[in-house]
């Protein structure tokens, strides 16, 4: 044991003493940590004033309470507090980071040591605890953590959308590819057709042989001309639309328009087409309809409903019905052809894509696209019901105004 040192003039110094005043000043003056002791079982001995400021409890309140009191009830629940008493025990120390509660319930991020005391003869005598908040920094690590996290979650997303943007790209190329190669198929029919007739003709004069300039001949030549001009013409118009579709450049002109009028023309207009393949149409009108409408552009709707009708019909018997209401009107148009199988009714409307092989009927595939883009462009719709080998029913619905 340290005695006192005797000076000259009287006066004494007790180390053990001036070491323990000293000591009790620095753990005082440390206000940034709560540094306290606790005995054998875990209960508070000393408390300093950084253990005030960081928790909340003056030394009268906590003083003789068990240390447990600063931990969540979760990990009282799982005995955690004699955990670490035990593996500083152990151990010598033991370190953590974890929540731990303050006097009003508030929780914070704890940087925690504690140290078994032993004396000098190695006999246990308690533990010293010091704890340190460390919330701003655990904020700071959880916003570094869940930047880094949404950073990858965006990374991760940008690289699906670069897959499927590629995939899209590659699917739109061989969409171009095919689309190209019946395009060139279809254009090359009528234009060869026109080219081998020319020819024809041209040798027949040569030889002075006019004998198919008869009236009956040259109708009959005139009439196929026509066929093969008008089939180009049209292969044409599906081409620029599509273009105009693609660059958002298609307009619309409306005004007022005559719904049985316009139909009765457009089938008026194929008649010697209809005849000549023994197709009777039957036009159902149950009433008058006027709308404001792009009359070219539901012309053109028309039109593709009905040779689509002729194309896949079987050469049966067409039905169309004009109907309507004070708001829409109704047009359906139904065959008794072929039909188009469930799978394939969810894919007629898209861009290059046909119900049937192309080997079977020429086209584009791109009718029932246009038609469905110029009915978005009225706010109409279209719907299809059929079932293969009874024929198909399309129902456009047309708003009678639509801005």
């Amino acid at each position: 044991m340290n005695k006192p040192i005797k000076f000259n003039d009287g006066t004494a110094f007790n180390p053990q003493v001036e070491t323990n005043e000293v000591y009790g000043l620095l753990i005082n003056a440390v206000t940034d940590y709560a540094i306290f002791s606790l005995d054998v079982n875990g209960f508070i001995q000393t408390w300093n004033p950084g253990g005030r400021r960081l928790k909340g409890y003056t030394s009268e309140e906590i003083i003789g309470q068990h240390f447990s009191r600063f931990y969540t009830d979760s990990d009282n629940q799982k005995k955690h507090p004699q955990f670490e008493l035990e593996q500083a025990l152990l151990n010598g120390t033991y370190q953590e980071e974890g929540w731990r509660v303050k006097k009003d319930g508030s929780q914070f991020w704890a940087s925690v040591v504690i140290t078994a005391l032993r004396d000098a003869e190695g006999i246990h005598r308690g533990f010293a605890k010091v704890t340190r908040d460390l919330t701003e920094k655990k904020r700071a690590e959880d916003e570094l953590k869940k930047a880094y996290d949404n950073l990858e979650l965006r990374v991760e997303e940008r690289t699906r959308e670069l897959a499927l943007a590629k995939e899209d790209a590659m699917k739109a190329v061989r969409s171009r590819d095919e689309f190209l190669s019946i395009a060139s198929h279809e254009l090359n029919t009528p234009i060869t057709s026109l080219k081998l007739q020319t020819q024809l003709r041209r040798k027949q004069v040569a030889k002075g042989n006019f004998a198919h300039l008869t009236p009956e001949g040259f109708s009959k030549m005139i009439n196929s001309d026509e066929k093969q001009i008008n089939r180009l013409s049209r292969l044409v118009d599906d081409m620029l639309d599509i273009s105009r579709l693609n660059t958002g450049s298609m307009s619309f002109k409306k005004s007022d328009v005559d719904l049985n009028h316009l139909i009765y023309e457009i089938v008026s207009r194929f008649s010697a087409q209809l005849e000549s393949l023994g197709i009777p149409v039957l036009i159902e009108s149950k009433k008058s309809i006027i709308g404001h409408w792009d009359h070219y552009r539901i012309d053109q709707v028309i039109t593709n409903l009905l040779t689509n009708a002729m194309k896949y019909g079987d050469n049966k018997p067409i039905k169309i019905i004009i109907d309507g209401d004070e708001l829409n009107a109704l047009i359906s148009v139904t065959d008794q052809g072929i039909g188009i199988s469930d799978d394939d009714q969810s894919r007629v409307f898209q861009q290059y894509e046909r119900a049937v092989s192309p080997n079977l009927v020429s086209g584009l595939g791109l009718g029932l696209f246009i038609v469905n883009q110029i009915l978005v462009g009225h706010k109409a719709t279209i719907s299809l019901k059929s079932q293969l080998g009874l024929g198909s029913t399309f129902l456009v619905t047309l708003p009678l105004k639509s801005e």
